[in-house]
């Protein structure tokens, strides 16, 4: 195995390392803080003004510093992780396309790590401010990033799954 290749590898140990911290950890103790309800980060189809008004007014200032002291930072430092894997995973898997095409096939899970920063600087926003103040704009944004996010989170994973396939067929036809 290439020097390259156990870098990249070493880096999705370290991503899943990470994935499994946020869900294994410090999603279900932030979920279990706000009395059960479901984190603004997971909710695919995004969510109303009445249901983050529901969201911040169970937040108690403990769970507001863990939301924006463990969950926020552990969640940046995550997305940039998954986001490069992805990119870099997609880039060398369609290899044989022109580079224009790797490129912009590689700009999809980018794609996706920009609406994740934006949704959770908004979600930040939202957690440190509380309901009393919330803005409906603010909403809106922020859970219009989070179906951004997840469309072009899967976008990249639909990707990959197609790269890999192609590729165990290409190495099928030339064996």
């Amino acid at each position: 195995m290439t020097v390259k290749r156990r870098i990249y590898w070493g880096w999705v140990a370290v991503t899943v390392g990470l994935y499994a911290a946020l869900v294994g950890w410090a999603g279900p103790r932030f979920s279990e803080m706000a009395g059960g309800l479901q984190p603004f980060d997971l909710r695919v189809g995004g969510y109303e003004v009445s249901g983050a008004l529901e969201f911040l007014a169970a937040l108690d200032t403990d769970a507001a510093a863990f939301y924006l002291n463990i969950w926020y930072p552990l969640d940046m430092v995550f997305l940039s992780f998954i986001t490069v894997a992805m990119a870099v995973g997609l880039f060398w898997l369609y290899r044989h396309w022109q580079p224009l095409a790797r490129f912009s096939v590689a700009a999809v899970p980018i794609a996706y790590g920009a609406f994740d920063v934006l949704e959770n600087n908004a979600v930040a926003g939202m957690v440190k401010d509380g309901a009393e103040t919330l803005i409906a704009q603010t909403v809106e944004f922020s859970s219009l990033m989070t179906q951004l996010k997840f469309v072009f989170f899967f976008l990249s994973v639909l990707l990959i799954a197609a790269g890999l396939i192609s590729a165990w067929q290409n190495r099928r036809n030339t064996a």
